[in-house]
């Protein structure tokens, strides 16, 4: 089955949560909120775009005086990991986003848990990178 709509994506994602008994925070038409070992998610499909889905984690870190070496750690994150985005959202907070284009329902369910075994690995990674902060 492909994915011709934005509700068909929404709904998939929503349906691996369930099925992995991941608590839902909030949804909305194109969000969906949810709380994965204690740490918060957005799944974010966009209406121009029914294949395409970030899953994204907000407010990791906040920059303070340390704001050239978050820098450097976003950078050295982004150079280590493919389909992951470390990112400064208005010059205070790190976020991370996954992005994947999906066109098929074929082992979507894998594709999910692969996100979030990578989702693990960054995470680890920038536990590791700052303690040199």
């Amino acid at each position: 089955m492909y994915f011709c709509s934005k509700k068909v994506m929404l709904n998939t994602f929503k349906n691996y949560l369930l099925i992995n008994n991941i608590t839902i925070q909030n949804e909305d038409e194109t969000t969906i909120s949810f709380k994965k070992d204690d740490l918060y998610y957005l799944f974010v499909i966009y209406k121009d775009d029914p294949f395409y889905f970030r899953i994204m984690l907000p407010n990791l870190l906040q920059v303070t005086d340390n704001k050239d070496k978050i820098i450097q750690l976003v950078n050295d994150i982004n150079l280590k990991f493919k389909v992951a985005k470390v990112f400064i959202v208005d010059d205070k907070n790190v976020w991370i986003s996954v992005e994947q284009f999906a066109y098929t329902m074929d082992k979507i369910d894998d594709l999910f848990n692969r996100i979030f075994i990578l989702y693990a690995s960054i995470l680890e990674e920038i536990k590791v990178k700052i303690k040199d902060l």
